[in-house]
């Protein structure tokens, strides 16, 4: 599916990054956060067509969740890992002592 985005290239006029060209999909220069150093002035806008995938969005956010979900797994079983090593530890010291 071909999407039409309007986009706005300004340019940077202060800082270090002066004369850096900006692209966004909203007027920068109308914002309140880009001001002062980072201020930027509109060079310009265009209209770009763009592929979309047609590809269902909701399964694309589904297998995103998931793959977050298998990594906080993956750093949980590792923290109860070593807590349980650190358990084991502790009672072959007191077996150590009782003997």
């Amino acid at each position: 599916m071909k999407k039409t985005i309007k986009v706005f290239v300004c340019q940077r006029v202060a800082g270090f990054a002066k004369g850096e060209t900006v692209v966004s999909d909203y007027d920068l220069s109308q914002s309140k956060h880009w001001s002062g150093l980072d201020a930027v002035r509109l060079i310009g806008t265009h209209e770009i067509e763009v592929d979309v995938p047609s590809a269902d969005l909701d399964l694309a956010e589904i297998e995103a969740i998931e793959a977050q979900i298998a990594k906080e797994r993956g750093e949980s079983q590792h923290r109860v890992n070593l807590l349980l090593e650190r358990i084991s530890q502790l009672k072959a010291i007191g077996h150590e002592v009782a003997a």
